[in-house]
């Protein structure tokens, strides 16, 4: 789960981080669900960009146009956490390695 910096809207993975779900907190509506693995989320400070992990991609969602800009391999590795830049111009993404035996 992740909450806009001006706290009117809430990313929620659900169905077992199966869909990602944007809530409108103001008027209690769902603003956006997408059908994708999510696990960790974070929003851009402006609010404008959420950025959420699949396994081996972070995605990149541009609120504002209600579009997918970025998806960016991350290596074998598995995403523990998502931080923008206070500038919003970088997205720092942190991980750890995964065994083979870990893999899906």
């Amino acid at each position: 789960m992740a909450v806009s910096p001006d706290g009117k809207t809430v990313a929620i993975a659900g169905n077992s981080g199966i869909i990602l779900c944007l809530w409108d907190l103001e008027n209690h509506k769902v603003k956006r669900t997408l059908s994708t693995p999510v696990g960790v989320m974070a929003f851009s400070r402006d609010g404008k960009m959420l950025a959420w992990n699949t396994i081996y991609y972070v995605q990149l969602w541009d609120l504002e146009a209600d579009k997918l800009i970025a998806k960016i391999e991350t290596d074998k590795h598995f995403t523990q956490c998502l931080a923008f830049s206070p500038d919003g111009k970088t997205l720092a993404v942190a991980g750890a390695a995964l065994s083979e035996n870990m893999r899906p």
